[in-house]
């Protein structure tokens, strides 16, 4: 008798045991969602504390403009390929148009995903840009090389702003953070050959 009581007190103390252990995995499991929920809002509220302030409205129209600059960079590769004199540019400007088209391609899937319409033509001001390069004939090279100099600079601090601006939970977060690298090699890039002695010797001559 005390040896079956034995034995029914070690099996009842067994399965409190059990359900105690999943209680508490439940616990953790709820903690963990919690936590990360938690985390989610904290990082919102941090946010808005650091000034991320841009809605959809404003999203959709850096959106818009960011097409409007790989457009006109893959319209400027096809002008530059006719017109270029030196085989470094010419290259360069091809490299530009692959960066844009590929940046340009992702850029309008996320903006289907958004409802955003992207629009298959440039706006007068971007074309009014291409036009004043189809003007150029002497040392077009090298205007052209100071023009991707200055664009890709206004373009970055463009592409900072609207990083610094827009929630973590966007899309075109990620987008813009895997563009900025490439506008400043565009940009370095730019610089060194518009630098180089051996491409624009008449630059150097100028030099003090």
């Amino acid at each position: 008798m005390k040896q079956l009581l034995k034995s029914s007190l070690t099996c009842l103390m067994s399965i409190a045991a059990l359900l105690a252990c999943n209680n508490q995995k439940s616990t953790v499991d709820e903690g963990d969602e919690n936590l990360i929920e938690d985390d989610a809002t904290h990082y919102h509220e941090q946010e808005i504390a650091e000034g991320v302030t841009w809605d959809d409205d404003e999203i959709e129209v850096f959106m818009k403009s960011a097409g409007m600059i790989d457009k006109m960079q893959i319209k400027l590769g096809d002008l530059v390929k006719e017109k270029a004199e030196l085989e470094a540019v010419g290259g360069y400007a091809e490299q530009i148009q692959r960066d844009h088209a590929h940046s340009l391609e992702n850029l309008k899937k996320i903006a289907q995903e958004k409802g955003v319409t992207i629009s298959g033509t440039l706006d007068a001001k971007h074309q009014a840009k291409i036009d004043s390069m189809m003007l150029i004939d002497d040392h077009f090279d090298r205007e052209f090389l100071k023009m991707m100099v200055k664009a890709h600079k206004k373009d970055i601090t463009m592409y900072q702003n609207a990083m610094q601006s827009i929630s973590f939970q966007h899309p075109v977060k990620d987008w813009i953070d895997s563009n900025i690298p490439k506008l400043q090699q565009h940009q370095f890039t730019a610089q060194r050959l518009l630098d180089d002695e051996n491409l624009f010797p008449e630059t150097a001559s100028d030099a003090p």
